[in-house]
């Protein structure tokens, strides 16, 4: 359990660095939205040049392995390619990429949004049964936060303002926990819900 959790961390850590440099899009496609890091040579390590960034689509059809998964990068098709190769064969042809890409936008955001309901409601059920219900985690409880938690308050410390604290993240490539660069006003909430603690 310590090597997966372990290993989980380490993951975590690199995936914002892994995003970054991917310009937070997707390698074979260009997608913007829906990312995943992809493990090209399988689980074994989390170094950055072993992983790199798909969209939902392109991963779930990714070899593993050096050899087979920079062939299927160079002539292979992409994610949307498949989805519009299936739709021609159930009779809907002259669909556009940009139409494809469209519809998979709306679908990311529909089941986003689906799920967001859903944790509202089954939330609503918990504090109606009396039970302590968190909702979202605060900034710095899951893996590698504590670390970028901990610059920021030195940037406080030292008389930054949340600006400057959220240039200064930004500028070393850190990314916030949805992948975004930082913005003062993000940087400030985390300090008013840690009033006391971090201030």
């Amino acid at each position: 359990m310590i090597k997966r959790d372990k290993y989980k961390v380490e993951f975590e850590t690199a995936k914002p660095g892994v995003l970054k440099r991917d310009g937070h899009k997707c390698v074979k496609c260009s997608l913007t939205f829906s990312l995943e890091v992809h493990h090209i040579e399988g689980y074994k390590h989390n170094q950055p040049e072993s992983l790199i960034t798909l969209c939902y689509f392109c991963h779930g059809i990714a070899p593993m392995g050096k050899e087979s998964f920079a062939a299927w990068l160079n002539t292979g098709q992409s994610g949307i390619e498949v989805l519009e190769t299936h739709l021609a064969a159930h009779g809907l042809h002259g669909i556009t990429r940009a139409q494809i890409v469209a519809f998979c936008s709306v679908l990311v955001k529909l089941d986003l949004d689906f799920r967001v309901a859903k944790f509202r409601i089954a939330r609503e059920r918990i504090r109606k049964s009396g039970v302590r219900c968190d909702g979202r985690k605060p900034y710095g409880t899951f893996p590698g936060e504590d670390t970028i938690l901990a610059q920021m308050v030195e940037l406080r410390d030292a008389g930054n303002s949340f600006h400057k604290i959220a240039a200064a993240l930004n500028s070393a490539g850190i990314v916030t926990r949805g992948g975004k660069n930082w913005r003062h006003t993000t940087i400030a909430k985390i300090f008013k819900r840690g009033k006391g603690k971090y201030q």
